[in-house]
């Protein structure tokens, strides 16, 4: 990518310690329409006490990114040199971009939402939510019955599937791995059962109750991924 090409971009200050930029550039756009992906934007989060971008897509891609950034730069100091530091970051995140478009194509639209349902590989749940952000996503939170039903319709019976909700920080409150907000639950009967041994992690096992259940989160199991942040 030629580093000079221009960018447009929308400035906006949330706050006096938090700068958000939205940016948009001819290339982003050429890659996105490729692959239907025109909705997507990037938006570049900086801090003056973090010597850091954080950097998310906001689309159907959306996945978080963070580059380490001289808190000495130009960027970090009133967005100076805007040029070459955004085309700079623009380019490197395009790379990434590509790389988790790959683990994209993986996802399939169930009802109104992407999800990637692993079907082989068996993982405990912390890998296993390792490997959905490797992805570009999340472990995924089913926020309707009609969304439950529908990647009920997916996954094989009998079989259980890790979820991105747990009460890891207070038993009993269960909170979405991707939004941090507390989570739909759905659960079968006589759950969550707490049995010895401890279980904090949600998954459902497809059998005729279709519903989620309390499972160890040690246990290596299959898992559903989502492309989205559920913002």
């Amino acid at each position: 990518m030629d580093c000079d090409e221009p960018i447009d971009y929308d400035q906006n200050l949330k706050d006096p310690d938090l700068n958000v930029i939205f940016v948009r550039g001819p290339n982003l756009s050429k890659v996105f329409n490729e692959l239907e992906k025109s909705a997507e934007e990037f938006e570049f989060v900086t801090s003056p006490n973090r010597p850091h971008f954080k950097i998310t897509t906001v689309g159907i891609m959306q996945a978080v990114f963070s580059v380490e950034v001289a808190k000495t730069s130009p960027m970090m100091m009133m967005f100076n040199c805007k040029q070459t530091v955004v085309a700079r970051y623009k380019s490197q995140q395009i790379r990434m971009t590509n790389k988790a478009m790959q683990s994209a194509t993986k996802f399939e639209l169930i009802g109104e939402r992407y999800f990637y349902i692993e079907r082989s590989v068996e993982q405990n749940w912390t890998t296993a939510a390792t490997t959905c952000r490797q992805m570009g996503g999340y472990l995924a939170s089913i926020r309707s019955e009609e969304e439950l039903r529908a990647i009920s319709m997916k996954v094989n019976d009998y079989t259980c599937y890790y979820l991105g909700m747990n009460d890891h920080e207070v038993r009993g409150n269960f909170v979405s791995l991707a939004s941090g907000r507390p989570a739909a639950l759905m659960w079968t009967q006589n759950e969550p059962d707490y049995i010895p041994g401890g279980e904090s992690c949600v998954a459902i096992y497809n059998d005729s109750e279709k519903g989620m259940m309390m499972v160890p989160c040690s246990n290596e199991s299959n898992f559903i991924c989502q492309a989205d942040v559920e913002t």
